[in-house]
């Protein structure tokens, strides 16, 4: 390899950590999001459903909260989702390059030869060697990148391909934050006291609803005790 290839290896190298590193932070943004959405969804919910049937706007419910249909689900779920890493019967040699970087720290028998490792260490790698043998079979050289970089390896001939997926995979997570952002649950989360009795007043403004500011307040005040 000339010096410029090698200069442009380390620098695809450096490029790829670094996308690496932010999908691991978007990842652990994201699972917060999917967190709090969760722990809301139906504190959000049972308020907003008992103030509308307490003010007879029960057709404001089917707009907030719609159900959402068999057919809708399927709709919306990406082929990723249907069959993450579908098996091919075909290991690209890159694949296999990466593994054999991956296997040479994580094997039982090359574990067994550290013997300044703790418990927490020894289970950790023999956990990254068995999920690094499932995305071998399944091809996922991408997975085995990520793994890589988690255990600090000196990556080299990154395919051309390899950046653009994870650029595409860095839109895909962001785009799923701001999915789980844009929710009612997730503003009601994020939201203080005063913020809560406007959003209470949106809706009755949506349905011509006229309720002065203190009835919400002193319905907030009941529904939060």
């Amino acid at each position: 390899m000339t010096d410029n290839q090698s200069r442009q290896q380390n620098k695809r190298s450096r490029k790829l950590k670094k996308k690496i590193y932010k999908i691991n932070y978007l990842n652990e943004e994201l699972d917060d999001v999917i967190q709090t959405v969760s722990e809301y969804s139906q504190e959000v919910r049972d308020a907003i459903s008992s103030w509308c049937k307490q003010n007879n706007i029960t057709s404001a419910l089917d707009d907030m909260f719609p159900t959402i249909t068999e057919d809708e689900i399927l709709e919306n779920l990406s082929d990723e989702d249907l069959d993450a890493k579908p098996k091919n019967g075909k290991i690209d040699p890159w694949v296999k390059e990466i593994y054999r970087q991956i296997a040479n720290k994580t094997h039982p028998d090359k574990i067994s030869q550290q013997e300044n490792l703790s418990n927490v260490e020894r289970l950790t790698l023999e956990k990254l060697f068995i999920v690094s043998n499932a995305h071998l079979e399944e091809n996922d050289g991408p997975a085995l990148y990520i793994t890589a970089v988690d255990l600090g390896l000196k990556l080299t001939n990154i395919p051309d391909n390899i950046l653009e997926h994870f650029d595409d995979s860095i839109e895909s997570i962001i785009k799923k934050i701001e999915q789980n952002r844009n929710t009612h649950a997730w503003h009601w989360a994020e939201s203080s006291f005063h913020d809560r009795v406007k959003f209470i007043e949106t809706v009755n403004k949506k349905y011509d609803i006229v309720i002065k500011e203190e009835e919400i307040v002193l319905f907030l005040n009941d529904y939060i005790k």
